[in-house]
């Protein structure tokens, strides 16, 4: 089914020589159809019954109530009678102009849902040729129509009509869109296909000399799609990676895809200049991530582009780990020797309590909001997003250089006890923490002081005590909340889970209090202590240091 949707105004219209190509109905047709006659869109239905003789047609006229009354619209009516041609007429206001949407929304009200559409402004007035390009995109959006819009053009000269074909317009507007909505929110799909299409077309009709053949083209729209994956995936080493290919290549104006753009996408060439200084700023100019004042600033202004499209997940996530790069620049700055990249030393940051909604909130989105966490108040959120966006990479850099006490972070040690004491001496003497929690029965609690005394430890300690070590897991809960009031009590930076000695109740403990600290931003590691003397020896004298060995993250 097609519809030709036109005009008719009041005027006197003579008889003209009517052309219309075939490519108008159909892509690479050959031919032309003509004929003599005063209004345009007769001709026009006229051509697509000769080339389109199985499909149906209707065509709608919108009239004025002058024009409804005019000779023309007699004199069309006559014709479309006479040879059958299934008509329909739609009454609008003279003034079009003073309610665009409701000549819109009649427009719309005629068209079915896929079908071909042709537009015809031959004979319009007043406004309504200009708004013929907003009816299409209407047309496409809400109906997703094929639109074509075509114009008659009168040679008063020869008394001669030619047919137009003005739907390139309708690209124009297209072309628009979809760089607006790569420029503005990092999505290429609709730009890509329309690169890609229009690359394919100069391959196959478009460019007769291949000299002339685009050959970047293709690259380009290979470069968006990585791109704006990379964008919504959020890798950051893929960002480099992808920004930095397309950067390269579509940069500066000496490159070949520059010259095919001019050639081959002229709607495209005056709209470049504005993607490419959007992506200059969220580029470094390197394709790997390397932590310094460049990457630092791409950075922010990238939580800029995500708070601007409201991708409040993307930026939440980003603003956390931008944070967290702030403070490693500083440590590195002032000769602390940490691999910015590496986990470990990724989750030994810990950053300042106005940071702590950032974890909260990127904790919530991380599993979709499928957890018991609340989701975080938007607008305190938000506020802090653009806090960290607008505050300066230098001032932001200061602010943590002066917050610099890296030998002072507060190390606990959660672990749980049973009867050998050698586990626990050989912990305390390994390095220095500042705060133990020990798990342990009630018969047992008092070999703490003796160890600790032993390994001369002058830290906080809290023994929390299990009735029933072996089978009390009733008492979980209470012990969990007992333990984690104890760590908020002392502010720890870090935390060790030692995975030796006690019950296997007790090491349960101790392991969920590892993912609580873990789920509040605490970098927490795994331990395991060895005594590789005999058992008799180590009964006989615990007192001795062994070997403390770390377990792998998994």
């Amino acid at each position: 089914m097609a519809t030709i949707l036109t005009f008719l105004g009041t005027g006197s219209y003579n008889t003209s020589k009517i052309s219309i190509k075939y490519n108008v109905f159909e892509k690479g047709a050959k031919g032309s159809f003509e004929m003599g006659y005063p209004i345009f869109p007769i001709a026009l239905a006229e051509c697509f019954r000769r080339i389109k003789s199985q499909e149906n047609l209707k065509i709608i006229f919108f009239l004025t109530e002058e024009s409804e009354n005019s000779p023309n619209w007699k004199t069309a009516q006559s014709y479309l009678d006479e040879h059958q041609i299934q008509y329909d007429h739609v009454s609008i206001s003279a003034n079009p102009e003073a309610n665009p949407p409701d000549l819109v929304a009649k427009m719309l009200d005629v068209i079915e849902y896929g079908e071909k559409v042709f537009i015809d402004t031959t004979h319009s007035f007043r406004s309504i040729p200009i708004m013929a390009v907003v009816i299409s995109l209407y047309a496409k959006e809400a109906k997703n129509a094929d639109v074509t819009v075509v114009y008659g053009q009168y040679n008063n000269t020869t008394s001669s009509t030619e047919c137009l074909n003005l739907t390139s317009i309708i690209g124009m507007a297209e072309w628009l869109f979809a760089a607006r909505e790569f420029r503005e929110y990092g999505f290429s799909g609709l730009l890509g296909d329309l690169v890609e299409k229009r690359n394919k077309d100069c391959h196959t009709c478009g460019v007769t000399d291949k000299k002339n053949l685009p050959l970047e083209l293709s690259k380009l729209n290979s470069e968006l799609s990585e791109l704006s994956r990379a964008l919504r995936l959020g890798s950051i080493r893929m960002i480099r990676k992808s920004l930095n290919r397309f950067m390269a290549h579509v940069a500066y104006k000496t490159s070949k895809v520059h010259d095919e753009i001019k050639r081959c996408i002229p709607e495209l060439e005056p709209l470049i200049k504005k993607i490419i200084e959007k992506y200059e700023k969220l580029d470094t100019k390197n394709s790997e991530v390397i932590i310094d004042k460049n990457e630092l600033e791409a950075e922010r202004q990238l939580i800029k582009f995500y708070i601007a499209t409201q991708d409040y997940g993307m930026a939440v996530r980003l603003a956390r780990e931008y944070r967290i790069n702030l403070k490693l620049f500083s440590y590195i700055c002032a000769g602390v020797k940490l691999n910015p990249l590496d986990r470990k030393d990724r989750e030994s940051i810990r950053l300042p309590n106005e940071d702590n909604i950032l974890r909260d909130a990127r904790n919530h989105v991380a599993h979709f909001g499928f957890s018991d966490s609340n989701p975080p108040g938007m607008d305190k959120l938000e506020k802090r997003l653009k806090e960290i966006a607008d505050q300066d990479v230098d001032r932001a850099i200061e602010g943590f250089k002066k917050q610099l006490c890296f030998d002072t972070r507060k190390k606990a040690v959660i672990t749980p006890m049973g009867n050998a004491k050698g586990a626990l001496y050989t912990i305390l003497n390994h390095e220095k923490h500042d705060v133990l929690i020990v798990l342990t029965s009630e018969e047992l609690k008092d070999n703490v002081k003796e160890i600790t005394q032993k390994a001369d430890f002058s830290g906080n300690v809290s023994v929390v005590t299990v009735k029933d070590p072996f089978e009390g897991i009733g008492e979980v809960k209470r012990v969990l909340d007992e333990i984690s009031a104890f760590l908020k009590e002392q502010e720890v930076d870090e935390a060790i889970i030692n995975m030796t000695g006690g019950t296997s109740l007790l090491g349960y403990i101790a392991e969920r209090i590892g993912e609580e600290l873990r789920h509040l931003g605490i970098p927490t590691k795994h331990i395991i202590a060895i005594d590789r003397r005999s058992r008799k020896e180590q009964d006989e004298n615990p007192y001795v240091i062994g070997e403390v060995l770390e377990l792998p993250k998994v």
